[in-house]
């Protein structure tokens, strides 16, 4: 038990330091975005081509982790075309992803109806066909 509640103390107190930073320049904090922060509830962006951070599902635009990037917590669903990303929006935009929650992510296109499941501490870089096909980030 007491073991168990240090562990929450030291998570709580990493988590409040991990939300409180000051972020660069155009990025959002690391804590989930308030509504009328311009994006979902549970997503930030990141800095592009970002260390996917603890807790998160980290997509990157480009292959080998790099351009621009969003990190969504757990258990939040999301449509990507709520991201914007290069002039357009995330949806069908993304090709390199990271999960470093302890949930499994279902990665769906909405056209074909093909998902795809990301593992707890699993990589994934999409390859044709699948690359660029992602619209919706959902939860196992």
């Amino acid at each position: 038990m007491a073991n168990r509640k240090s562990r929450l103390i030291i998570t709580a107190v990493a988590m409040a330091a991990f939300t409180t930073t000051a972020a660069a320049p155009g990025t959002a904090h690391a804590g989930p975005v308030p509504r009328g922060g311009g994006l979902p509830p549970g997503v930030v962006k990141l800095a592009p081509s970002a260390t996917c951070p603890k807790a998160m599902l980290c997509l990157y635009r480009f292959f080998r982790h790099k351009g621009p990037a969003y990190g969504i917590f757990a258990r939040y669903r999301v449509a990507l075309k709520d991201l914007p990303m290069d002039g357009g929006t995330a949806a069908n935009s993304i090709s390199s992803w990271q999960n470093n929650t302890h949930a499994t992510a279902v990665l769906t296109d909405e056209r074909t109806g093909h998902t795809q499941r990301l593992a707890p501490g699993q990589r994934l870089e999409d390859l044709p066909p699948h690359d660029d096909i992602i619209d919706h980030v959902d939860w196992a």
